[in-house]
């Protein structure tokens, strides 16, 4: 008889790999191969497995057919990143207006964060990444570099308490793209 936790076990790490983003196709074929094995050792089905495994090819071909296609589940190059051609045309960011775009990070230690409002309209390249804060800022004057919590877009960028960045959009800074991941910015291209 097929064991059923066996086949529920490698369907669970499937799904947990594909979730985290990083599914390979070497990840799809190596917990194919498990699965196959694991059918091939079995000499009678019962009708309760062929039902799972029928269940199972289907999930497991929708799975494969989703690999590499728009809406699906983006394939990895060698270094483990998405492929630029996997990526949206940035050269149009008004079709794409979860793309918000940032001046430059500033990899200082320790920086100065105002909770004041910075009033007039923002002025992209002064957006700024502060990497120890985990947060945006608006930069006040290039010489002294304080910086302020809340400027006229900062709803593009943080969260309504300020003290968090919005993880639900992508970021742009010097034909770069960022996400936010566990509260750090990420370059993904």
């Amino acid at each position: 008889m097929l064991n059923i936790t066996t086949v529920t076990q490698l369907i669970t790490q499937l799904r947990a790999a594909t979730q985290a983003g990083s599914v390979t196709p070497e990840t799809v074929g190596s917990i194919l191969q498990k699965m196959a094995d694991l059918i091939g050792s079995v000499d009678v089905f019962s009708e309760r497995d062929r039902t799972t495994l029928t269940s199972i090819t289907a999930g497991v071909a929708k799975l494969t057919d989703m690999l590499g296609k728009p809406g699906g589940i983006a394939r990895l190059d060698n270094s483990g990143a998405i492929p630029a051609e996997c990526l949206p045309d940035l050269s149009h960011p008004r079709q794409l207006p979860h793309i918000i775009p940032f001046g430059f990070i500033d990899e200082r230690t320790t920086v100065n964060v105002n909770t004041m409002s910075f009033g007039d309209a923002p002025d992209i390249s002064r957006i700024v990444w502060l990497s120890a804060k985990g947060v945006f800022g608006y930069q006040d004057n290039t010489a002294i570099r304080d910086y302020y919590s809340n400027w006229t877009s900062a709803d593009d960028y943080m969260d309504t308490t300020r003290k968090a960045p919005l993880t639900d959009r992508l970021y742009s800074c010097q034909d770069h793209l960022y996400r936010i991941v566990s509260g750090k910015l990420t370059q993904i291209l």
